[in-house]
């Protein structure tokens, strides 16, 4: 009974962390119905063996049986040298750059490190531009802290008005290339995008958007979406 708990709780934390608390998210990059995982989450359901198994999977979440290291449960991990065979089978290698040459979009020649990602994780399915950033600011602090990593998908530079805002590598013109969140806001006249951190103490910046130029944001301004926060990810 106590791992029944223990598996329910982690679950439900994964919910918070990374699909902060949406439900609705994490079902469908789980591939699940949401009702279902619903009444997982609730406690009104138990899963089945092959369900349950499934969602560990598409989790990342791995059992460790007794003589196994901790090093086996990392969903990240950060490689400086060559690539341990064993890792390459079940990991996907994500190239670690700096914030800068993330927001130049083109394919790094000499990565500084590789960041092994599970390849099951859901955040990183159907995604293929990604690149690995360790964070050098305090902007999105407490939930990110300087030396943290974070993984940005390049190809989704899409924000929207809606919502608490999502996290985009961002090429601020106060602070330069930082994480920050990001919303569009439009007027009859204008559309901007606010800018604004978790870290209080920094205050919000507006870009102005050109009415004319649909690629803006791509082009410079946006280095991506975060897709991954981890702040476990040690040097190998």
């Amino acid at each position: 009974m106590a791992l029944e708990h223990e598996l329910l709780a982690g679950i439900k934390r994964m919910c918070e962390e990374q699909w902060r608390g949406n439900v609705s998210s994490m079902a469908r990059d789980l591939r699940m119905p949401q009702a279902t995982l619903n009444q997982f989450l609730n406690g009104v359901r138990k899963p089945g063996y092959e369900t349950l198994t499934r969602m560990l999977d598409a989790l990342g979440i791995k059992i460790v049986w007794p003589g196994q290291g901790e090093q086996t449960t990392r969903p990240v991990q950060i490689c400086a040298g060559d690539i341990p065979e064993d890792v390459a089978r079940s990991y996907r290698a994500i190239p670690v750059v700096t914030e800068r040459d993330a927001l130049n979009k083109s394919a790094p020649s000499s990565p500084e490190a590789w960041a092994m990602v599970w390849k099951t994780h859901p955040a990183i399915l159907q995604r293929t531009n990604l690149v690995c950033v360790r964070v050098s600011q305090d902007s999105m602090a407490p939930l990110l802290h300087v030396g943290d990593y974070v993984i940005i998908d390049r190809a989704d530079c899409v924000v929207t008005e809606q919502g608490h805002g999502n996290i985009f590598l961002v090429n601020d013109p106060q602070d330069g290339p930082t994480i920050k969140r990001a919303r569009i806001q439009s007027t009859p006249t204008s559309t901007v995008l606010f800018c604004y951190c978790d870290n209080v103490r920094i205050p919000p910046s507006f870009i102005q958007i050109p009415q004319d130029d649909d690629n803006y944001l791509s082009h410079g301004v946006l280095g991506g979406r975060v897709v991954m926060i981890t702040s476990s990810a040690l040097q190998k």
